[in-house]
């Protein structure tokens, strides 16, 4: 039997999500703009499944509408990408997409 790997991105050290994670918010930014969830989580590292949970969380109904093609989702994904996102812009996500829980 092979054991799957859990993913820990986006988690605080006890296992539960952090709500202060930009990644986490970043996901509630994807979702809004209706990507799929695949797209979303290989643009953060998360599993498909923690992407639906946060979409779940943030109260946003994920439908998978978009695989990341065309012009627009090409530029999207340019300056918002993991691995590309800027200081100024992970600030901004993080103030738009607070923690779920706090409401």
């Amino acid at each position: 039997m092979v054991r799957r790997k859990i993913s820990k991105v986006g988690l605080n050290k006890s296992g539960r999500i952090d709500w202060d994670s930009w990644i986490n918010c970043v996901v509630a930014f994807w979702a809004e703009r209706r990507f799929h969830g695949k797209f979303i989580a290989k643009q953060t590292g998360l599993t498909v499944g923690q992407v639906y949970e946060r979409c779940r969380r943030y109260n946003i109904g994920l439908r998978d509408a978009r695989d990341g093609g065309g012009a627009n989702s090409e530029a999207i994904a340019k300056n918002y990408g993991a691995e590309t996102i800027t200081r100024a812009r992970k600030r901004q996500i993080t103030e738009t997409y607070p923690n779920p829980d706090e409401e």
